[in-house]
């Protein structure tokens, strides 16, 4: 046999079901063949004769849907499609396809939980979902903001350069999917990794995020070295570094704090700016009461409590809140 020439067959495993994994080995190494000019048979061998072909399509339909083929038109033994060898000419194309979306997957899975540039192309008038080409040349493809994925408030047009987060990269049969959104705390944690070199070396830490996209961000940060503020690296001189994040996310606010392995500490500090005059921790789980002045009860829950809702989310403490005079009344 020559050396270009690879025959290659598939057997089911016990259960009856044909590997994905093995068909992608075989078609990847056709590739290459393809690639030194040579030859490849294929061929479906040693199947159960009880069974009918269309039991075998029907196992495959997600994988051949994946390489963009469809077992109803064409791909069944002996049609005239197979013969005239119109089968031949959509393997090539399958396999070309197959190669560009498994680039553009493998581009974008590196990628994911970091931050995106895209642009918009088009806004949908009845949904608001925004369409975004990210990325350029053979590596470009079309990602879809939703509604609920967007910033409140944010008004996006056509051509607009806006960053994204990329929360995960899912298989489709026209190609990967995509998934971004500006609303999860991620795009806060990377946004600060890109302004602020502390962050980014590991001399700063973001130990936790707790945002609600659009109109407050808190974040608590630690510093490995003693030499160095957090708080200041991440505000910047005269507040540059926190001020071009906020004008990233269109004014949302951000409160940060310092974080502290003292419970009681932490939560303090995560109830600002409101002054904290004493935490009781539970007994038993993550519950406290957080006592604070009468002035600033107010303050400390926040309107329609978001500074609480926040805190609590950022420490992951159960929080009540009293005022001083509940103290004294005990």
């Amino acid at each position: 046999m020559p050396d270009n020439t690879i025959r290659g067959r598939f057997a089911p495993s016990p259960s009856g079901r044909l590997h994905l994994g093995n068909m992608l080995t075989f078609l990847l190494a056709w590739l290459d063949v393809r690639a030194r000019g040579g030859t490849m048979v294929f061929r479906l061998e040693d199947l159960d004769p009880e069974r009918s072909w269309e039991h075998y399509a029907d196992l495959m339909a997600d994988d051949l849907l994946w390489l963009g083929l469809d077992w109803d038109e064409g791909w069944r033994p002996g049609s005239q499609d197979c013969r005239q060898g119109t089968r031949a000419q959509r393997y090539t194309a399958a396999l070309d396809a197959l190669t560009e979306r498994g680039m553009v997957y493998d581009e974008f899975n590196s990628k994911q939980h970091e931050i995106l540039t895209g642009v918009v192309t088009r806004i949908d008038p009845r949904t608001g979902n925004a369409s975004l080409r990210i990325g350029t040349g053979t590596e470009a493809t079309d990602a879809l903001l939703l509604a609920g994925e967007q910033v409140k408030g944010e008004t996006l047009v056509e051509g607009q350069r806006i960053k994204v987060y990329l929360v995960d990269v899912r298989r489709q049969s026209r190609g990967p999917q995509v998934v971004i959104s500006r609303t999860h705390p991620g795009l806060v944690k990377r946004l600060f990794e890109l302004e602020v070199p502390e962050i980014y070396d590991g001399t700063v830490e973001i130990r936790s995020i707790a945002r609600e996209a659009g109109s407050r961000t808190k974040m608590a940060v630690w510093s490995n070295d003693e030499n160095v503020d957090p708080i200041g690296a991440c505000v910047g001189p005269h507040g540059q570094r926190v001020n071009s994040i906020v004008e990233e996310l269109r004014g949302e606010k951000i409160d940060i704090i310092k974080y502290s392995d003292d419970p009681a500490e932490y939560i303090a500090a995560a109830l600002a700016p409101a002054d904290v005059v004493d935490v009781r921790l539970a007994e038993e789980g993550k519950a406290c009461r957080v006592i604070v002045p009468d002035d600033q009860l107010s303050l400390a829950i926040g309107k329609e409590g978001q500074n609480a809702r926040l805190a609590a989310r950022l420490v992951g403490y159960k929080i009540d809140i009293k005022p001083e005079s509940y103290k004294e009344e005990e």
